[in-house]
């Protein structure tokens, strides 16, 4: 019982026992003593908690400054007003790292990236949460020229007063890239209700660079004015294999807020599924303005209110191609040529809690009607894959519609679930985590975008989860045993 304790100990605690700080083998007091001493080229190698008590610049104008989280459990956490200032061409790479925001909010746009003049900042397996602003950008502001990566970085709980939650983005020379990625329960309009993009919000530029948002997730983030997940002004981003669910605006568009300004735009999505998402106009799409577009192609509606998609300009027109959604509000029709929609029919989408954190969306039956809906041809330009990485077959006549495709092993839940969030323990875990079981049978870990992570068998009484191979995120563990499937939400620090 003694060792069993001290084990315990040693998982709840090891972040702040063994802080360190090194480059090439150089240890450091403080992470801004590390970044003073760095040069192009090296790897600032982070173990454990440590802190940015002031505000830094990263002005390395060629080559690569890397920050590598070493242990499980790294973590960098902001003091108020400290922030990480790019501000030359070079590149800046973030990986496997938890950042946490500042007690206090930042009165500045980023309240912990600002890209100016060009720089790129890579983000890899990394967790964003809890930045706050005053003003636009809640994490990252990204200026006009800059580059902004994200590949399976989790964005949670981050505010803005004003416009994007997460990230504003200056679409004037700026690329993009958020791949694999989860944005759950993100803010903005928190002090101003005239504010757009819940997660992300796409400014409008003379020279767009290139928007691409593929396999991600949209759970829960809210916008007090437009965009509960994103808002657009005079943008033309790509979005592929993506699931929005329970996003939320006060005004027009529950998952995507868009508007023109100068010239035309066009929103493509391809292979979306859009649940539960809210508004008061447009539970899931928006349009301003005629000239502002969306090309839907292989998408799911479902929940999303009476009028799932609605436009503030009438007559309008939509291309909405291979897809599934309710009738489209009067003023707004499909545009000339489109192909097979379906606006009924039973959908067979797993009956799932997204507040429970999972968010993804299986088809439990080949009997759906988004079995065969979507056409091979129309996503093949853009991924051969779906949301969680599975091959689609492209050389088919027909695919299946949204953004899970299906087989008849599904990765989700079924109906029949139940808390096990009791049952588990430590949480946040660093390097294994504890279930007590009731029956034996299997427990399997997943991502939050639907990926097994690991398997194994499940006895009854107390099963040891090795956690140290999962980078910090979040994570669905789920066990199945003669009593049913049970799922809970633990973090992986």
């Amino acid at each position: 019982m003694k060792k069993q304790f001290l084990f315990c100990l040693l998982l709840l605690f090891p972040a702040s026992l063994y802080a360190q700080i090194t480059i090439n083998g150089t240890s450091y007091a403080t992470l801004s003593e590390a970044i003073g001493a760095s040069v192009s080229g090296d790897v600032i190698e982070i173990a454990g908690t440590v802190s940015l008590e002031e505000q830094v610049g990263l002005a390395h104008a060629s080559g690569i400054r890397t920050f590598r989280g070493t242990t499980p459990g790294a973590r960098i956490t902001l003091a108020d007003g400290a922030r990480f200032v790019l501000e030359a061409a070079g590149e800046t790479v973030f990986e496997n790292l938890t950042l946490v925001g500042a007690e206090l909010e930042n009165e500045d746009w980023g309240a912990m990236f600002t890209l100016f003049n060009g720089p790129t900042l890579i983000l890899r397996s990394d967790t964003l949460r809890g930045a706050k602003s005053l003003a636009h950008a809640g994490a990252i502001r990204v200026t006009s020229g800059a580059t902004l990566e994200a590949y399976n970085t989790v964005f949670m709980e981050n505010e803005s007063s004003q416009n994007g939650g997460v990230a504003f983005i200056e679409t004037n020379n700026t690329t993009t890239i958020f791949e694999g990625c989860v944005f759950m329960n993100n803010k903005c309009g928190v002090f101003n209700p005239d504010a757009k993009g819940g997660a992300l919000f796409y400014a409008q530029g003379a020279n767009e660079g290139e928007q691409i948002l593929e396999n991600c997730a949209f759970i829960q983030n809210e916008s007090e004015n437009h965009g509960g997940a994103i808002g657009l002004e005079t943008v033309s981003p790509q979005v592929i294999n993506c699931t929005f669910s329970e996003n939320s605006a006060f005004d027009n568009g529950g998952a995507i807020w868009m508007w023109n300004g100068a010239g035309e735009s066009t929103t493509t999505l391809v292979n979306c599924t859009f649940v539960g998402n809210t508004a008061a106009n447009g539970g899931a799409l928006f349009l301003n303005q005629a000239e502002s577009q969306y090309n839907v192609m292989n998408s799911v509606f479902v929940d999303n209110g009476d009028a799932p998609i609605a436009t503030g300009t009438a007559p309008a027109t939509i291309s909405v191609r291979n897809s599934y959604y309710a009738p489209l509000m009067e003023g707004l029709t499909e545009a000339t040529g489109a192909t097979t929609n379906l606006h009924t029919g039973d959908v067979h989408l797993a009956d799932i809690d997204p507040a429970a954190g999972v968010v993804w969306y299986d088809i439990t039956s080949e009997q759906s009607v988004l079995v065969g809906l979507g056409s091979a041809a129309l996503l093949k330009p853009y991924s051969k894959k779906d949301q969680i990485g599975r091959d689609r077959d492209l050389n088919a006549p027909s695919i299946t519609a949204g953004a899970i495709e299906y087989t008849d092993t599904p990765t989700a839940l079924s109906d029949r679930y139940q808390s096990i969030q009791h049952r588990i323990y430590p949480n946040p875990t660093t390097d294994c985590l504890v279930l007590n079981a009731t029956e034996p049978g299997e427990v399997a870990i997943y991502s939050l975008t639907g990926r097994l992570m690991a398997r194994q068998e499940m006895v009854r009484g107390e099963n040891r989860i090795a956690t140290s191979h999962l980078t910090q995120s979040v994570y669905i563990i789920k066990s199945t045993s003669r009593e049913g499937i049970g799922y809970a939400r633990f973090v992986k620090q």
